[in-house]
């Protein structure tokens, strides 16, 4: 339940972020909005089920050995099987999540979101495991394995590709601009997606290892704690790896790298073409560099301005075919 009160934490700031923000800055957002509480209410669910199926059998059990037969002729109980569906319903909004991330920032060649959308079907698999025998409750299943290593897997490609793109991005423009803020901005981005990704990726790792040994392995104390430890500590990572998505907007044929606040609608700001006229149109730009280079058969203009009053600096990119 602790975790329960994260997200609840997290879906109302978020939300109370969202009322703040100006309307012509709502674009796009709305949607990870009423995601975030999707999420929120199916982690609350899954919570109050697991808490009343354990807190039914430690009622009625009288002894540990009691307590495991009732937990094993309980274990295909509807509200278990419910609190199953819902968890696995979050692991799958999160993969799909992460490839839309992929698929959004990896303009000109969306192809390369194609392996790890089959990785994030298959690791659905997992529902697989709700119609096991109940005798095999306890026993390990190539199906629970499986999804946990291709859940690892999404994450792995996902922040491999984004990665990789927003690296090869800063190399271009180190090229042709000396861009300091800009190198921070990108560094910044990348250590964001390498924390989020990492704990999930090693701890997912290691409970699929505790899951595929659980036939062999001896049934000691330790291994059951470190059991449950793990496997528990993946699918919470699993669900919190969705609050570290970086915000792109929902345009297909742009994307804007930096800070808000964007440029607002209904101004006039200056072109591309750098041209006086058009650069004198707005006084809060102290300084504007604009570079076009082509790039996977795409050419792509770099609009750079500095804010005098908010002291911030924006960096918009256009991609034409």
């Amino acid at each position: 339940m602790v975790e329960v009160g994260i997200h609840i934490f997290m879906a109302v700031y978020g939300l109370s972020v969202f009322m703040e923000t100006p309307q012509h800055l709502r674009k796009g957002r709305r949607r990870y909005i009423i995601i975030s509480f999707l999420i929120t209410t199916l982690r609350a669910l899954t919570g109050s089920l697991d808490m009343a199926w354990h807190f039914q059998q430690l009622f009625t059990a009288t002894s540990t050995i009691e307590y495991y037969q009732l937990m094993m002729k309980n274990w295909r109980v509807w509200y278990r099987i419910l609190s199953d569906v819902s968890m696995n319903v979050v692991v799958l909004i999160g993969e799909a999540l992460l490839v839309y991330r992929c698929w959004i920032i990896c303009v000109g060649y969306r192809w390369v979101a194609i392996l790890p959308a089959c990785t994030c079907v298959a690791a659905f698999v997992s529902l697989a495991t709700l119609w096991r025998d109940t005798d095999q409750a306890a026993s390990s299943t190539p199906a629970a394995t499986a999804s946990q290593l291709l859940t690892v897997s999404t994450n792995i490609i996902v922040t491999s590709l984004i990665i990789f793109h927003l690296i090869r991005a800063r190399r271009n423009l180190a090229k042709i601009l000396p861009l300091t803020e800009t190198a921070r901005l990108y560094t910044g981005v990348v250590a964001i997606l390498i924390e989020s990704a990492f704990p999930l990726c090693v701890l997912g790792i290691i409970a699929a290892a505790f899951e595929q040994s659980q036939d062999t392995a001896p049934a000691t104390l330790g291994f059951t704690v470190s059991f449950y430890l793990f496997t528990g500590l993946f699918y919470s990572f699993c669900r919190k790896n969705l609050n570290s998505k970086p915000y792109y907007p929902a345009h297909p044929n742009s994307s804007v790298i930096g800070r808000d606040p964007l440029p607002q609608k209904g101004k006039e700001y200056p072109s591309i073409d750098k041209s006086p006229n058009s650069r004198a149109a707005l006084s809060l730009v102290d300084a504007l560099r604009t570079v076009t280079y082509k790039e996977g058969g795409r050419y792509t203009v770099i609009v750079i301005w500095s804010w005098q009053q908010a002291k911030k600096t924006d960096i918009i990119r256009l991609t034409y075919a």
